[in-house]
């Protein structure tokens, strides 16, 4: 009836997605939400299957906000954590790194030969059918050192992105050491918390810290704006 559609549409709220690209374009990364919970009941994502199955040619209003992340200058490092869909908003910032950078002088890119290339982070379950924008990240490869962990894909352990900050922690430091700004895009629970848990390791392990130094200094960029978390979910 009409009644139930009008109040359907008052009580439903909107969701927000972070844009995959630079203004000029307008892309989105969407994971389609589908379970079954532990009391046998389905459940799907309002949004993320209304997109799915809206047709080619199909008008959606919608609307835009400014984003919380900002590129930072182009001699401060990126380390990049965005598992899954996380990375939809960092792709974003890797493109127009990659636009400055194409036109920028010789000394601005001499970094990445001494050690300092930018890292990315990403996770996935399988490389087949599961690593997004997977033919995009080879482009990148002058100043960008990208790592993947595909959690399904090995028979003893499954590997995650914060395994792989550990392996990377001599890298990692030295981005930190150079002042990088770190970036965590992706799920709010639990993916966060466990990569900042990594970060400690690697700081206690190559930095010789504390677990409360570690901590401290993490802290310290988180309330500097040199740490920071896009997350959702």
């Amino acid at each position: 009836s009409s009644s139930s559609v009008l109040s359907r549409s008052v009580t439903e709220q909107f969701r927000q997605f972070s844009r995959n690209n630079p203004p000029s374009d307008f892309d989105l990364c969407v994971g389609v939400v589908n379970f079954i919970t532990k009391t046998n009941r389905t459940c799907a994502g309002l949004c993320s299957n209304f997109l799915k199955e809206a047709h080619i040619g199909q008008r959606i209003s919608c609307g835009l906000e400014a984003g919380s992340l900002k590129l930072p200058a182009l001699h401060v490092p990126m380390i990049l954590v965005c598992p899954g869909t996380g990375l939809s908003p960092c792709r974003s910032l890797l493109q127009q790194r990659h636009l400055q950078l194409l036109s920028s002088a010789a000394s601005v890119k001499s970094r990445f030969g001494t050690g300092l290339k930018d890292l990315l982070f990403l996770g996935f379950r399988h490389q087949d059918g599961d690593f997004l924008y997977g033919d995009e990240w080879g482009a990148f490869s002058e100043w960008l050192a990208v790592h993947v962990a595909f959690s399904r894909d090995h028979e003893d352990k499954k590997v995650y992105v914060q395994d792989l900050i550990e392996e990377q922690g001599a890298h990692v430091c030295r981005l930190l050491k150079a002042g990088a700004v770190i970036f965590v895009c992706g799920r709010s629970h639990p993916m966060p918390s466990q990569v900042f848990d990594s970060f400690c390791e690697v700081l206690q392990m190559h930095e010789g810290m504390t677990a409360e130094e570690a901590s401290a200094q993490l802290r310290t960029m988180q309330r500097t704006q040199k740490y920071i978390c896009d997350t959702w979910g």
